[in-house]
């Protein structure tokens, strides 16, 4: 009965507001097991080829009531105070205390947590362009500076590279095969990156995307 409640709490939005059929929390995993070949044997060119080993990454995303996706590095789902709360999705840790928690933790209440390591980013999302919507993509671009403190370029040890790398961009683009419906609240697609910096090269990477819907909140940080 506890978790059928915190389900229905999870995935209530506010009635009044029409909202694109999509939106909401998703949170799901990229399996990538394809990559372009850049050491000098290369014959396959730019494409990417079968990988010897899958790997996977956490992704998290959120779509607002007009369609627009954004790329997030973190989100705890709370609720507002009061008599009558309403659930929130934050994004900015210094929001925290303006709301209360959901889950019950030792006798205190917390908020969910979902956060991804896998996407540095400079503020709490990256706006993508495009749609999260059955056979179609949405697109951005992810950029690590030379001086960020997780540029995998750097080195402390070495006197060229302890205070700075090299810039290093990802061309991000996620496409949902053709047919998937939100209101299953799932979601399947492909998803491919283009990696510049890290080789002469670019590297091109590509995968599965499976996505779920944990919250149908239209809007961050309760604005």
């Amino acid at each position: 009965m506890i978790c059928r409640t915190l389900f229905l709490f999870l995935n209530m939005a506010a009635p009044a507001l029409a909202q694109n059929a999509s939106a909401g929390l998703w949170t799901g995993e990229i399996t990538f097991d394809k990559v372009s070949e850049v050491h000098s044997r290369q014959t396959t060119g730019s494409a990417p080829t079968d990988a010897a080993a899958p790997f996977s990454m956490r992704v998290l995303l959120h779509v607002d009531g007009a369609g627009n996706v954004k790329l997030l590095k973190e989100a705890i789902i709370m609720k507002t105070p009061g008599a009558s709360p309403v659930p929130v999705i934050v994004t900015q840790p210094n929001l925290i205390p303006n709301f209360t928690g959901i889950v019950d933790r030792s006798g205190k209440l917390v908020g969910r947590r979902f956060s991804t390591a896998s996407f540095p980013m400079t503020g709490d999302f990256l706006a993508l362009t495009g749609t999260l919507a059955a056979a179609s993509t949405a697109t951005g671009t992810l950029t690590l500076a030379a001086a960020d403190p997780v540029n995998p370029a750097r080195h402390k040890y070495h006197p060229d590279l302890a205070n700075a790398g090299v810039a290093v961009t990802r061309a991000l683009s996620l496409t949902i095969a053709a047919g998937e419906s939100a209101a299953d609240h799932k979601l399947l697609g492909t998803w491919t990156e283009a990696i510049t910096g890290l080789h002469k090269d670019a590297i091109n990477i590509s995968g599965n995307l499976t996505l779920e819907r944990v919250s149908t909140v239209a809007t961050l940080n309760n604005q």
